[in-house]
């Protein structure tokens, strides 16, 4: 998504904008634009040391056609995703839709054939696809070379047929037998009050089941997401050249696994990312009160995901060139350690670094001071209505400004 803005940005986007693949002749859901979901109203900027500590966004994607059960879901992620040299074979839209236009070509063909009581076989698909490729050869990998296989392309769907012939369409008990839910969680406010948002059990999980899987993403230099001063340059704000001391990280750092003597993070791009944390080393409030301790663990990928296991044995050079090329391969999945019944808050143990970390930012955090002291959220103000004749000493936000009446 674009945005007006003095500086450009890159969002990470979990689930439905990470892990589904692209298909620019059958995608399937898209953004619901005209839905963003922001919720700064959670925390108190000038009460809760949680603030800022999460993310306040949330993306919303609907169905841009009937999706049967069993169908694979796919996004656009636009031609110029494509333009790459590995991927300059892939089909584009304009390649379906002209595909579109010579498979009306070529049924009429065959019917008017076979009309005429003439024999209809591969030699006149071969034909036709010859022709199409001195044109587009990426038009013509659309095409099948037998009359078989085309015939059943044109059954198997009514329409889109030719994108709809490039995809596998395993069974729905094949599935439910290989495949590993994604929606056993919902996410809800967190019943530990600092922590923003959290995962709820959607139905009842047993102790040794996956929760959900956690496919990682992978940043080779923690040091990437360090944030640093900005400068106004031709009215877009740029980093300062002059100021090498960082001012902070990036939020995305506390989403991700990473180790004190590793510069590498784990990013999950499942749901798995709203998980809080739960110990039995202090009572953390909530559903983690009274030293109840986390009912899930996280631990390497199973046989779900074939990459990991080789993954696991490469050098942090051999990853770095495998990231390089755009490949990811490791995964976690979350497991229940006991019992978890539908509506329960789902925790995992992030462990000691982490808890000391928020120990001390919490003993040492101090209240901003200044028009902080009156902050009101984005989100509380934009619900509030009021009448015109009581806006004369109320801050509001207009166009993105933060202006006095």
């Amino acid at each position: 998504m674009f945005y007006e803005s003095k500086s450009s940005g890159t969002v990470f986007s979990v689930m439905l904008g990470a892990l589904p693949n692209a298909h620019l002749g059958l995608f399937n859901i898209k953004e619901k634009e005209d839905d963003i979901i922001y919720n700064d109203s959670m925390l108190h900027r000038s009460i809760d040391p949680g603030a800022g500590a999460f993310s306040y966004h949330a993306r919303t994607w609907v169905a841009s056609m009937d999706i049967d059960a069993g169908e694979e879901i796919f996004i656009d992620y636009s031609d110029a995703y494509f333009n790459r040299e590995k991927l300059k074979h892939a089909p584009r839209k304009t390649d379906f839709e002209q595909g579109k236009k010579i498979l009306d070509e070529i049924t009429a063909f065959l019917e008017r054939k076979k009309d005429a009581g003439e024999k209809v076989d591969d030699a006149d698909l071969s034909t036709f696809k010859n022709i199409v490729s001195i044109y587009s050869e990426r038009t013509a990998s659309l095409f099948p070379t037998t009359y078989s296989s085309f015939m059943e392309m044109l059954t198997a769907k009514p329409t889109d047929q030719l994108p709809w012939s490039t995809v596998s369409h395993p069974s729905i008990e094949w599935i439910t037998q290989n495949g590993i839910c994604l929606d056993n969680i919902a996410m809800e406010r967190s019943t530990i009050t600092q922590a923003g948002n959290g995962a709820f059990a959607r139905r009842f999980i047993g102790e040794g089941q996956v929760v959900t899987p956690a496919p990682l993403l992978q940043i080779m230099n923690r040091d990437t997401l360090k944030m640093y001063k900005l400068v106004e340059v031709e009215d877009k704000l740029v980093c300062d050249e002059n100021d090498t001391e960082p001012i902070g990280d990036q939020l995305l750092l506390n989403y991700c696994f990473g180790h004190v003597e590793s510069s590498l993070l784990l990013c999950p791009s499942s749901n798995a990312i709203i998980i809080n944390h739960c110990s039995d080393r202090q009572d953390w409030g909530g559903q983690c009160g009274g030293g109840k301790g986390p009912n899930a663990m996280y631990r390497w990928a199973t046989d779900w995901d074939t990459n990991t296991e080789e993954w696991l044995s490469l050098s942090l050079e051999e990853m770095q060139e495998k990231n390089d090329n755009r490949q990811r391969g490791l995964s976690f999945e979350i497991v229940a350690t006991r019992d978890i019944q539908p509506g329960e808050e789902i925790f995992i143990d992030y462990g000691h670094d982490w808890e000391d970390a928020w120990n001390y930012h919490v003993e040492n955090w101090k209240p901003p001071t200044g028009d902080f002291e009156s902050y009101s959220s984005i989100t509380r103000l934009n619900n509030e209505k009021k009448d015109l004749l009581d806006l004369e000493t109320q801050v509001y936000l207009f166009g993105g400004r933060r202006r006095r009446r």
